[in-house]
């Protein structure tokens, strides 16, 4: 019998989240019966005042308004005077009432918690504690329906769900998008205080991960001795790939190296490592025995990576009652803030792990390395230089101040953001050899994102179907959930069954559940790139696209690159890319001298291990 893929498996998990729900908080009492009698009056005298077209208006806009008014907000003399001021039931009035409120709403949308983070290395200060738990929009929704400017624009303006987007937003014009994306703001109407619950215990997380950063240098061998530099660190939250760079060059001492790290991190995992490896940098630690120095008791770490997940779901599932449209934290990550159903998103994640052209990319990189590979492969970063992340600059410089309709400013989510800024620092066209290298690059980026965000998806279904667990109960879960992928995508490549290396990274723990933007991003960029490929008008076109705007992430990609959004560009780029490198058949007749020669400009005095022989091959045809 054929087993059933993890967007399956995933699809039929939803169902089961439902029940869940009871135990969340109840929510607020709603308005007397006074309302229904009071828009029956109002729906009549509207469409009395201005006209029979614009009863479907009048209809939608009375229920958005009654859907989120509350008994704080007044009683039915207030809410029938409200109505009657605020409606603008004349076309040249909403023209005005859009005019009005574009440029305000869109400036709404600037103050981002992530500009409160403290970013300097330093110790933390004390006002950090309360900056990094400060969430300067939590109140912005609250205020707005506090002053009722949310429900004006309630009333005048629709509130769309993403599958009336997905459905017939190919067909709206310019001025119907901007409509809805004034509206959707104002979607859900959480209390300020459970929104800062929820950043409180985000900025908890980050502090949490801050102290569990890995140090490397104290990690000791089979030799007993320390073989990292003093001060290599690897971060909770940081990509291995940039950290180990060095020991991929680095022949057997680098491979002893990073064998050693897997088993530091596979411990970290599996929390069984001695927690005063974090407090003291004077403790040296062989993770293969767990054993420390100088000797002591060491005391193994505890369930405490766990355990911020846990408050960390805690806290978003008391957002839960107050979006009955989207009532778990999954779905408001992904039709939300993606904009892309989840279902869809683990699709194209399985399309991508499950791609044949892993077992080749291993083949190419095995090669290069000239052993067979291991689980730390997974962050081999060898074809090209990482970029740096881009955070939400290009965003914001691309995308805003360039589309039309400030309504609109922005991009379709967050995987788009990283796109761009992929596609933007690869410039110009650096030739066949270099793109070929950046696939390559891309896809192996993305086969392992995808394992992790496929570890995060079932991570959070399983937090819902068990809503009361403890910590111990969430890390067996979390470690049955990466060996479940990796066992099915990885280990018949990589190797290890029952690797837990795909649960190693903070962000599955600080309850971000943004895995998926890195693998997104990957197959967006490289559907970017095509087109520009296609097209060789790379900087109008560039500035076109990212003008677009918040569309839903098909119809942006249908209107940048003429196809919606897939795995069908990574994956071709790769297939391309692969053809152009055949190691084993031309590598291996070589001389050693003639290899010496071409590696030695762009590697150190000895033989490179780390070169790729299509870069050789290049040089030598």
């Amino acid at each position: 019998m054929k087993r059933p893929g993890i967007a399956a498996a995933l699809a039929l998990l939803a169902v089961s989240t439902w029940p869940a729900l009871a135990a969340a908080p109840p929510l607020p009492a709603r308005t007397g019966p006074w309302l229904d009698s009071s828009m029956g009056m109002l729906q009549g005298e509207l469409t009395a005042r201005f006209g029979p077209g614009q009863k479907p208006r009048v209809q939608r806009g009375l229920a958005q308004v009654a859907r989120f008014w509350q008994p704080r907000d007044g009683g039915a003399d207030v809410f029938e005077a409200f109505v009657r001021d605020q409606f603008a039931g004349e076309p040249q009035a909403l023209d005005r009432l859009y005019e009005r409120l574009g440029p305000v709403l869109a400036s709404l949308e600037e103050p981002r918690p992530e500009d409160f983070r403290r970013r300097d290395p330093g110790a933390p200060l004390p006002i950090d504690r309360i900056l990094d738990g400060f969430d300067p929009g939590a109140h912005r929704s609250e205020d707005c329906f506090g002053n009722k400017l949310a429900f004006a624009v309630l009333l005048n303006f629709p509130l769309t769900t993403l599958d009336e987007r997905l459905r017939e937003g190919a067909g709206w014009t310019g001025r119907q998008w901007a409509e809805a994306r004034l509206a959707e703001p104002f979607a859900v109407r959480i209390p300020a205080e459970v929104s800062q619950t929820l950043a409180q215990a985000g900025a908890q997380a980050q502090r949490q991960l801050a102290g569990h950063g890995l140090p490397l240098h104290q990690l000791l061998d089979v030799r007993n001795r320390r073989p990292f530099p003093e001060g290599a660190r690897l971060e909770a939250d940081g990509d291995p790939k940039e950290v180990f760079q060095d020991e991929f060059r680095d022949g057997q001492e680098g491979l002893l190296r990073l064998r050693l790290a897997q088993k530091a991190l596979e411990r970290d995992v599996t929390q069984t490592l001695p927690a005063t490896v974090f407090d003291n940098a004077l403790v040296s630690w062989n993770p293969v025995s767990n054993g420390v120095q100088p000797a002591g008791s060491p005391t193994v770490a505890d369930d405490t990576r766990y355990l911020t997940l846990l408050r960390t779901f805690q806290a978003a599932r008391k957002l839960d009652p107050y979006a009955p449209a989207t009532p778990t934290w999954i779905i408001r990550r992904f039709t939300g803030d993606r904009q892309l159903p989840e279902a869809r998103v683990a699709s194209l994640l399985e399309q991508v792990c499950g791609s044949p052209l892993a077992a080749a990319t291993a083949r190419l990189i095995s090669s290069r390395v000239g052993r067979k590979l291991e689980p730390f492969d997974l962050w081999y970063g060898g074809f090209s230089r990482a970029l740096p992340d881009p955070g939400h600059a290009v965003q914001r410089c691309c995308s805003r101040g360039r589309t039309e309709r400030p309504p609109l400013a922005g991009l379709p989510g967050p995987a788009f953001a990283q796109a761009l800024a992929w596609v933007q620092a690869r410039g110009r066209d650096p030739g066949q050899p270099a793109k070929s290298l950046a696939a390559l690059d891309a896809f192996w980026s993305a086969w392992g994102s995808a394992g992790a965000a496929l570890v995060d998806l079932a991570d959070w279904h399983w937090l819902y179907d068990h809503p009361e667990a403890g910590p111990g109960e969430l890390k067996e879960a979390v470690l049955a959930n990466a060996r479940m992928v990796w066992n099915r995508f990885f280990a018949p490549i990589l190797g290890q069954k029952d690797c837990v290396l795909l649960a190693r990274s903070g962000h599955l723990i600080d309850g971000s559940l943004d895995q998926a933007d890195a693998a997104l991003g990957s197959l967006i960029a490289l559907q970017i790139q095509r087109q520009l490929d296609r097209t060789g008008q790379r900087d109008g076109a560039f500035e076109r696209m990212a003008g677009l705007g918040w569309l839903t992430p098909d119809l942006w990609l249908e209107r940048a690159t003429g196809g919606p959004l897939g795995s069908e560009a990574l994956l071709e780029a790769a297939a391309e890319a692969l053809k152009a490198f055949r190691p084993l058949s031309l590598q291996a007749r070589m001389e050693p001298v003639r290899w010496y020669r071409m590696c030695q400009p762009k590697a150190s005095s000895r033989m490179c291990g780390v070169c790729l022989p299509g870069e050789a091959l290049s040089a030598y045809r």
